[in-house]
């Protein structure tokens, strides 16, 4: 049905949007990202559009392109939990830890709780050698999940740095 819509002429970028979908469904992946491509060229702002096209950027690992995307719907809808948790993802695929920090703190700004925003955060903080805030981040995937072994292997490995980084300091003052 979505197909004879989008095929009608008619200028509803939802017939497109729909169709890709129903694309998407049935596994057939390029034709659904043309669809949603046709839904942003009639409209500008389809964010949905611009979210599913970062989402198989992402899933694709060309988080480049995901960025293109998500900053493009961003640009029309700021808050848009959806596309800044894929900016994010995209971000820390990419190992721009810095970068992805203050996406994953927007997140939890506008309530998003879950463990894996913590658990990128934390290791996106370590990182970035801010370990208070890794340690913070990592305790919390914790409260969330107990069993998460990772984060006990990311939380000894921030505490075991931190000791590193302390040491250093203590030479350097030695030293100089």
């Amino acid at each position: 049905m979505f197909s004879r819509l989008a095929k009608s002429g008619k200028t509803n970028p939802e017939y497109h949007y729909y169709h890709g979908l129903s694309l998407q469904n049935a596994e057939n992946r390029d034709e659904s990202i043309d669809a949603f491509i046709k839904a942003i060229l009639m409209d500008s702002t389809h964010i949905r559009s611009f979210f599913q096209l970062a989402k198989y950027c992402v899933t694709q690992n060309d988080n480049d392109s995901a960025l293109v995307y998500a900053n493009r719907g961003l640009s029309y809808y700021s808050e848009n939990v959806s596309l800044i948790n894929l900016k994010a993802l995209a971000l820390y695929n990419n190992s721009e830890y810095g970068k992805a920090i203050p996406w994953f703190e927007k997140l939890l700004q506008l309530g998003e709780s879950k463990e894996y925003i913590y658990a990128k955060l934390g290791y996106s903080y370590y990182r970035h050698w801010e370990f208070d805030k890794a340690k913070i981040a990592l305790k919390k995937v914790l409260e969330i999940n107990e069993t998460n072994a990772d984060a006990y292997f990311q939380l000894a490995q921030t505490y075991y740095k931190e000791a590193e980084k302390g040491q250093c300091g203590i030479l350097y003052q030695k030293i100089y």
